[in-house]
């Protein structure tokens, strides 16, 4: 909903090494960082990272990408990630949206 509050949280667990993860928003057919801060949970072998935003009508139709990277998976030129498109709904119906 336009002016909400949006958590968005990733989470990855095992991977050796633990990895790290990142942020990153799809504008102009590129992944561009927005946040590459996570907490390390190693005694769980787990990994954590969050991002906060208040949606506005230009977030409509925005991709969001979370992806995690290790030595390994970069020595094998792999990145993992899972994507999230938002679709923003406007109160009364009244949002300029930007597409």
């Amino acid at each position: 909903m336009n002016g909400s509050d949006l958590n968005l949280s990733c989470q990855s667990s095992g991977g050796y090494p633990l990895g790290s993860l990142s942020w990153y928003r799809l504008e102009n057919e590129k992944f561009n960082l927005i946040d590459n801060s996570s907490i390390k949970y190693p005694e769980k072998y787990l990994i954590e990272s969050n991002i906060s935003m208040i949606i506005t009508p230009s977030d409509n139709n925005l991709t969001y990408s979370c992806q995690v990277r290790n030595d390994y998976l970069d020595s094998i030129g792999q990145i993992l990630q899972t994507n999230i498109t938002l679709q923003v709904a406007c109160k009364d119906f009244i949002c300029n949206f930007k597409n």
